[in-house]
């Protein structure tokens, strides 16, 4: 026996007749499928409220709703099957926040219902962009986000993170937890160099998630999501990344690291954010670096599905103590619906010391890989059903 719960629904035109269980798209294009509308309580509710629903399309006299979940019941108990693509999810969230660097401008023609222009208020000029880097420019990075740790009166700023949406940063599962400082507790953004504060915001952590499969003694699997108490402001200064949903796929070879890490191994933290190109590293070129060394923690090696390497070839460039949990990033192409924006390819992880010597790459953990995980818990389906993992 189904119960299916009715999301969203859109109408659709077409010649040809779909019958129930068919795929069909909702009016940001997710995937979902056709059902007969008495399958759907929730449609049966909207009509006895007086309102006609909106069919998915006519299989004959027989009408249909575009269902964006289905769950399956039995006896009491609900499972929830989410029928969406993995990263559908993500893709449509970033076009979403990419919207948010438009602006409406009153037309300057003088003449009756001329329209409004929309300009993209883009504030950073893509370049081919922590040791080795060059300072950040404020609301070039708007998604970067510093977790602290202790209380109101004494935060320690010791992790990196990127707001992927408006109320969870995306870190590293070691950020959720410090030796010597306890578990996670605020998270401040809108800082570019932390002696000016006219753009901060502070949140108080309300929960965290580490991936299921990470253990602090390894490092497979850093992956942590940070949910924040309220929703943040979003604006210029503050705004969330897009996540890269694409398994595996970085047609790029260059990325660009960001953090206010120690500029020089055992060396302090930078008030200013840094950023810094690198150079990705293949598979196995990083493990002969990493297996022997960490062959206590990387029992595999280093894995391509999990990690990125990325560091360089010929200069000191490279993360360092402090940028832990940080983005590893690039600029996104492809949409042009989507302007300003960067996708999170990577999060900072380990390494050998920083910044010792060219050709040894940091370690980051790779986002593609997590990405079901990270929309079940960002964009669930079903809130009521999210417990912490």
């Amino acid at each position: 026996m189904f119960a299916l719960l009715l999301l969203t629904s859109v109408l659709f035109s077409g010649l040809s007749a779909l019958s129930p269980g068919s795929i069909c798209h909702d009016n940001e294009n997710n995937r979902a499928m056709c059902v007969r509308r008495d399958q759907c309580p929730e449609v049966l509710m909207v009509l006895e409220d007086g309102e006609a629903p909106q069919p998915c399309k006519t299989n004959g006299t027989e009408p249909l709703v575009c269902c964006y979940q289905i769950s399956a019941r039995n006896g009491d108990a609900i499972t929830f099957v989410d029928v969406r693509p993995v990263g559908e999810t993500a893709k449509t969230k970033c076009r979403q926040y990419s919207k948010y660097n438009e602006r409406v401008v009153v037309s300057p023609l003088l003449m009756a219902n001329a329209e409004d222009l929309i300009n993209d208020e883009c504030e950073f000029d893509k370049v081919e962009l922590v040791v080795g880097g060059t300072l950040a420019e404020p609301k070039e990075f708007p998604h970067m986000a510093q977790i602290g740790y202790g209380e109101a009166h004494e935060v320690s700023w010791a992790c990196g993170g990127s707001l992927i949406s408006e109320n969870f940063v995306l870190t590293a599962g070691h950020c959720l937890w410090r030796r010597n400082r306890g578990n996670a507790s605020f998270v401040r953004l809108g800082v570019t160099n932390q002696s000016d504060t006219s753009q901060v915001q502070i949140q108080r952590v309300q929960r965290t998630f580490k991936f299921p499969r990470y253990v602090l003694v390894s490092h497979y699997n850093d992956v942590g999501l940070i949910r924040l108490e309220k929703n943040v402001e979003i604006n210029s200064y503050v705004r969330p990344a897009c996540i890269h949903h694409t398994p595996k796929i970085l047609e790029h070879s260059k990325v660009i690291a960001t953090g206010w890490g120690a500029t020089a191994w055992a060396g302090d933290g930078s008030s200013q954010l840094l950023k810094v190109t690198l150079e990705t590293f293949s598979h196995q070129r990083c493990n002969a670096t990493y297996k022997r060394t960490f062959s206590g923690r990387l029992k595999s090696g280093i894995l391509d599905d999990l990690m990125i390497c990325a560091g360089s070839e010929n200069d000191i460039k490279d993360t360092c103590q402090g940028d832990s949990g940080g983005p590893l990033q690039i600029y996104h192409e492809g949409d042009r619906d989507i302007r300003c924006m960067y996708d999170v390819v990577g999060i900072t992880s380990f390494g050998i010391g920083c910044g010792l010597s060219t050709n040894i790459p940091g370690v980051y953990t790779r986002v593609s890989n997590y990405v079901q995980w990270i929309e079940d818990i960002v964009w669930p389906a079903n809130e009521t059903t999210l417990e912490p993992r």
